[in-house]
């Protein structure tokens, strides 16, 4: 004897048992007012996903309008910004390694001892 069938009709029995209490649960301006707001919803949505393409569409154009640039930073060259940012990962770095070797030095007051 197969199983399968008579478990699959216990479950669609239970979903339809589900939503006819779930229908009775719930009054029919509940059951507007939750329409109105998925509707709402969903007009929204639309709306600012029209809005956002055609924000894109034009951003794009505006940029194909410019030309190709391969350079994002302003004033300066890709070697200058690539190096500043190097002197500064060091100066950094270098910075929290004193740090971290010196503080508990300072914590307990040895660094002035000597």
């Amino acid at each position: 004897m197969d199983i399968a069938p008579v478990v699959n009709s216990y479950y669609e029995n239970f979903l339809e048992l589900l939503a006819q209490l779930l229908s009775r649960a719930v009054t029919t301006k509940e059951q507007e007012a939750i329409l109105k707001g998925l509707k709402d919803f969903q007009e929204k949505l639309r709306r600012l996903s029209s809005q956002n393409l055609r924000r894109l569409q034009l951003e794009i154009s505006e940029k194909e309008a410019q030309g190709p640039t391969f350079c994002k930073h302003e004033g300066k060259t890709c070697a200058q910004n690539c190096t500043r940012g190097f002197i500064r990962a060091f100066v950094m770095s270098f910075g929290i390694k004193y740090l971290v070797a010196i503080l508990p030095a300072l914590l307990t007051g040895k660094v002035f001892k000597k």
